[in-house]
């Protein structure tokens, strides 16, 4: 197995010559230049975890390892541990784990959930209470699930990847009965900090997770938008941009997954709206941008002009009065290209009389 690119081979630890007895120091430095010598074996080359249509993924396989020592988990899920749950695994997810191959873990991974190897070991397929089918590494003479292993929940969803005391723990992949794949990191058995859900058609999610949902700064693609900035327990909340496959876009505030708050909004052919939102529409104060030149500055209703506002028009008209539901209605001051003004009375957009 070859080092990744820049890594230094690390050179085999000297055992000492026969019948000369370790020193306490040399011993420490023999277990040592073993251990790592044991991490060594496990380097596979990168290869990116693929997320097809979610821009901005991370990639998980920098520095990465293979479940076995010599890279060959493929091999072993499929002989050793498929052999006992086919029954139980089906078919959608073999096809995404032969497309995805196995789970790599990082070196700083290994670091992070300090873990040690000294004191686990690898056991045979276990069906657990549970109905779940486990394999990989436990703490010697206990029925704890610790460090790398691989499991089939009832249902059939696969994770692979930590455990700490029974529970998925560390980084880690899942894939389920429906396709998705979820990778990243876990606690206590469900997603907890950095991750990516991949879904079908293209859609999914990215960033950090608390209990299983977008918790902070996060991504989610759906079938019409994207959308990138806040969340809080899973629901779009605080600021971000939404960018809608009409090629219009949202930047602004954003509450209980609706636009709420200050924020502006683009269209495609040019228009645009700066101002207030509330519950997904203009409302309150803003300033509406026509390509042609016209521009409205003022109230707004569920959408609509409805209040106090100027419209002006490219040559130098304007109205400068009430609104309601979209049109010039109640009393108005009318300026013509020349700067003439006269107050008028107007109802449902249409002028009534000047006073």
């Amino acid at each position: 197995m070859k080092a990744p690119s820049g890594q230094k081979k690390r050179k085999k630890p000297k055992r000492p010559k026969k019948g000369r007895t370790m020193t306490q120091e040399e011993l420490e430095q023999f277990k040592t230049e073993v251990k790592n010598e044991q991490i060594d074996d496990l380097w596979s080359d990168p290869e990116d975890w693929e997320t097809e249509n979610i821009s901005d993924s991370e990639d998980f396989s920098d520095d990465t390892f293979n479940l076995t020592k010599k890279g060959n988990t493929k091999s072993l899920f499929k002989d050793e541990f498929m052999d006992k749950v086919q029954d139980h695994l089906v078919k959608p997810v073999m096809r995404v784990y032969e497309d995805l191959g196995p789970f790599k873990y990082r070196k700083k991974d290994f670091t992070d959930m300090n873990l040690d190897e000294s004191k686990l070991e690898t056991r045979n397929p276990t069906k657990l209470d549970d109905d779940s089918y486990y394999f990989g590494q436990w703490i010697q003479d206990t029925d704890i699930r610790e460090g790398r292993g691989i499991s089939i929940s009832d249902e059939g969803n696969l994770y692979e990847g930590f455990w700490k005391a029974n529970k998925e723990s560390g980084k880690g992949r899942t894939i389920f009965i429906n396709k998705d794949v979820f990778q990243g990191t876990y606690k206590d058995g469900v997603p907890e900090g950095y991750g990516i859900l991949k879904q079908k058609k293209g859609t999914g999610m990215k960033g950090y997770f608390k209990n299983r949902k977008l918790h902070g700064k996060g991504y989610e693609k759906v079938s019409d938008a994207t959308y990138r900035g806040d969340f809080v327990n899973g629901i779009k909340e605080g600021s971000g941009r939404l960018d809608m496959n009409d090629k219009s876009n949202y930047t602004g505030e954003v509450k209980n997954n609706q636009l709420h708050g200050k924020g502006i909004y683009r269209w495609d052919d040019g228009r645009s709206y700066e101002g207030e939102f509330k519950n997904n529409k203009m409302n309150g104060v803003g300033l509406f941008k026509f390509p042609d030149g016209k521009k409205y500055e003022g109230e707004y209703l569920d959408d609509k002009k409805h209040g106090q506002g100027v419209y002006t028009w490219p040559d130098g008209k304007k109205y400068d009065g009430s609104w309601k539901n979209g049109k010039q209605n109640g009393e108005g001051i009318y300026t013509n290209s020349t700067g003439n003004t006269k107050r008028g009375i107007w109802e449902n957009g249409t002028k009534k009389g000047w006073i």
